[in-house]
């Protein structure tokens, strides 16, 4: 992952617009990290992963317990269909 200072992302935006297509991009303010830029397609993967996890979270209190492997199995089959 690169780290770059907001004065520099501000003036090379372009370039790290370009960058996130492989890497995530942490802009530090003061030397503190204040902002992660990712792609398009790795946020879709992680608010994907999001539903996913709240979807089990809901089957295990509608069951009143853990969601076994063959449950999780079916839930994201469910979500994103058979394998090829």
């Amino acid at each position: 992952m690169r780290h770059v200072n907001s004065s520099d992302f501000k003036t090379h935006l372009g370039e790290y617009l370009e960058l996130v297509a492989d890497e995530p991009v942490t802009v530090n303010k003061l030397g503190q990290p204040a902002a992660v830029l990712l792609s398009v397609t790795e946020y879709a993967y992680l608010r994907g992963l999001d539903e996913l996890f709240r979807a089990a979270r809901e089957a295990e209190a509608a069951t009143g317990r853990p969601l076994g492997h063959d449950e999780v199995t079916a839930l994201l089959l469910g979500r994103f269909g058979q394998p090829e």
